[in-house]
């Protein structure tokens, strides 16, 4: 099959690329039979959060096998809940200025929704 019919990107290394009809039809299986991309990134913030069941985590592995732009959700969104987790840690370390009065009170009139004093 020409690359040029094959409508992945250069990019993508997923385990089952779809490049012939043997591994066409593989994926077509896989998609057909695991939570769709859109369900992939719902049960990937949801993981989490609280333990999935095992039949779901096994649908998604096997999602994996064809979708490398879910496996690479997952593992950015991972990174980021460890950065953001660590970070807070050290946030003394970064500054220790705060807002001034006028500031604060201008930003709680913003969020009240109310139109600032002389406007």
């Amino acid at each position: 099959m020409p690359e040029e019919d094959n409508p992945r990107t250069p990019d993508d290394d997923s385990l089952i690329q779809g490049k012939n009809l043997v591994t066409q039809k593989v994926t077509a299986v896989i998609f057909r039979n695991t939570p769709t991309c859109a369900q992939m990134t719902r049960l990937i913030s949801e993981e989490l959060d609280r333990p999935l069941p095992l039949a779901t985590r096994l649908r998604m592995r096997i999602h994996f096998l064809a979708c490398c732009y879910c496996e690479r959700y997952k593992k950015n969104v991972r990174f980021l809940r460890s950065f953001l987790l660590s970070f807070s840690k050290h946030l003394d370390e970064i500054s220790n200025e705060t807002l001034s009065p006028e500031a604060k009170e201008r930003l709680k009139t913003s969020l009240r929704g109310e139109d600032p004093p002389g406007a």
